[in-house]
């Protein structure tokens, strides 16, 4: 992402701009739309800037993206975007903390739904409004999440090797 702030240095600052005086107003907690995705904005251009000011700006925006409604969908444009997003903060070191920990809950809900999605889904068009309207997300939130649990077995088990 610094190359893209590098490149684009007015651009980068007006949006920047932008979001720090619409980011306490937004009552969207989610990935594309909301806190989350302006709290990785912020540290990444922290990182960028080494401004910490802007850290604590998104320490403040995590704050707020960690109160999920319980009546999000289940997509990239709902819980399985914030959950890739908290995948994204971990992996790149913004926050500390055990992914399994903090996405216990945005699993527990995305499980409840599928258990939903499963009894209607024996109808055609509930299936087809299914894969429209969560599928992708849940399918790419699944993968990164084995993907990620694998990973640690493997890095595990490299470690008590050596």
């Amino acid at each position: 992402m610094h190359k893209l702030f590098a490149q684009n240095q007015a651009l980068t600052w007006e949006t920047i701009r932008f979001l720090l005086f619409r980011s306490k107003s937004l009552s969207d907690v989610t990935l594309f739309k909301g806190q989350l995705g302006v709290a990785i904005i912020f540290y990444e251009y922290s990182r960028y800037t080494n401004d910490p000011l802007f850290e604590q700006l998104a320490d403040e925006q995590i704050e707020i993206a960690l109160t999920v409604p319980k009546d999000m969908p289940v997509g990239l444009e709902g819980l399985c975007g914030i959950g890739l997003g908290f995948t994204y903060l971990l992996h790149h070191r913004f926050v500390e903390g055990d992914l399994d920990e903090i996405l216990h809950a945005i699993d527990a809900q995305i499980e409840t739904y599928e258990d939903l999605t499963q009894q209607e889904s024996q109808d055609i068009s509930n299936y087809h409004h299914y894969r429209q309207t969560g599928n992708t997300g849940l399918e790419t939130y699944v993968l990164h999440r084995l993907w990620n649990n694998w990973t640690g077995i493997v890095n595990h088990q490299t470690l008590t090797a050596l």
